[in-house]
């Protein structure tokens, strides 16, 4: 089975980064490719949690910590990002 695929798209608050990421996905399941999409900041888990109560004003952290703390979310779902990327899965 091939390996699967992160697919980023950056851009600005309402920029259309999910219309655009909706868009990619169904091309690619249309083509049979199995797609699953991520957003980060991840609020489910403790760190996202941590990152939300200071994107709300209810926490303040020096700029270096809070981009430690965006880094570290991604690192939570390192476990299921990989098992679905060795399984073919384009992550958008």
């Amino acid at each position: 089975m091939p390996k699967g695929r992160i697919v980023v798209i950056e851009g600005m608050d309402k920029a259309g980064k999910t219309t655009q990421s909706r868009v990619l996905a169904t091309a690619l399941r249309n083509k049979g490719k199995l797609c699953a999409s991520l957003d980060f900041p991840d609020y489910s888990t403790p760190i996202g949690i941590e990152i939300k109560s200071f994107l709300d004003g209810k926490r303040d952290y020096p700029d270096e910590t809070k981009l430690m703390l965006l880094s570290a979310n991604r690192w939570e779902r390192k476990e299921t990002i990989d098992r679905m990327l060795s399984n073919g899965t384009i992550w958008l």
